[in-house]
């Protein structure tokens, strides 16, 4: 509501629909800022400014018990001398304009926006979020990208008894960057994705530098034009596709080969470009 009124002006009216108390109505400003004492034994603390303004009938409102003060005399002596400039209009509806949008309607784009203008920038809209791929694969990048998945090293953080140890080469300390990028599992499969689809610009033997998946995921995704969007689709498909695999040798004790694995990527790729993604397409060979 704090926002809705920031974002509002009110002009009375007929003061059926603003609040007394709530509604910036009062010169731009809210009654109870102006007397927050008086506001605060108010028994009728949600009524119209059409119920408020008999004075009379505000003032048998509040409740006498709670012991007045100088400071509430002051506050109600504030609101009375403002309330004596205020003029109504029977005929007049009081209107509610939203400032955001030049017709003063309210907008939900507008109000999102409002939302949003101090938030931190992030680029999981054009690493995750803008490009083609299912649902789950999207959750499933958003989620790794910020180490969020149960590798080894989360669950040895946390107590979690476990060997370790990757469970795709059984050689090297389990984590995401090294499940996703870094394992000579991955690495087989990624190698041969990278020559069956001709990515001349893919450099495998630079990664070793990266030390996360959301440093890796960035730098793969971060090339210029159609391309990155393919890339993109790409790099949620074989990351999903390895994921997949560890699951099954973790949880149902069974293991596929690379090649497997890539020719089950291939497949993929070939029904994500039927089902609409274009720019994967255009990566086949």
């Amino acid at each position: 509501m704090a926002l809705f009124y920031e974002c509002t002006s009110i002009t009375v009216g007929n003061r059926q629909r603003a609040s007394f108390w709530h509604s910036p109505w009062f010169g731009g400003r809210k009654p109870k800022d102006i007397a927050p004492s008086i506001f605060a034994i108010s028994k009728h603390k949600n009524d119209t400014i059409h119920g408020a303004l008999d004075l009379n009938k505000w003032i048998a409102n509040i409740n006498t018990n709670s012991g007045l003060t100088i400071q509430h005399i002051l506050e109600y002596y504030e609101l009375w001398v403002g309330l004596r400039e205020v003029f109504l209009d029977d005929g007049v509806d009081d209107e509610i304009v939203w400032k955001l949008s030049p017709s003063g309607e309210y907008t939900a784009s507008s109000a999102y926006k409002a939302q949003l203008d101090d938030s931190t920038a992030s680029k999981m809209k054009s690493a995750v979020w803008n490009n083609w791929a299912p649902p789950k694969h999207k959750f499933f990048a958003w989620l790794i990208i910020q180490d969020r998945v149960w590798t080894a090293d989360r669950l040895q953080r946390r107590g979690w008894p476990n060997c370790g140890l990757c469970q795709l080469c059984k050689r090297d300390p389990e984590t995401a960057a090294h499940i996703i990028f870094r394992c000579r599992y991955t690495v087989r499969i990624w190698t041969e994705i990278k020559t069956w689809m001709g990515l001349t610009g893919v450099h495998i033997t630079d990664w070793s530098s990266f030390n996360s998946v959301n440093d890796w995921w960035h730098h793969m995704v971060g090339v210029n034009g159609n391309v990155r969007k393919g890339l993109a689709s790409l790099v949620m498909l074989v990351s999903w596709e390895i994921w997949n695999e560890w699951n099954a040798r973790v949880f149902r004790m069974v293991s596929a080969m690379p090649n497997v694995i890539t020719s089950r990527i291939k497949a993929e790729v070939r029904l994500w470009g039927l089902a609409g993604a274009k720019r994967l397409s255009c990566l086949m060979p």
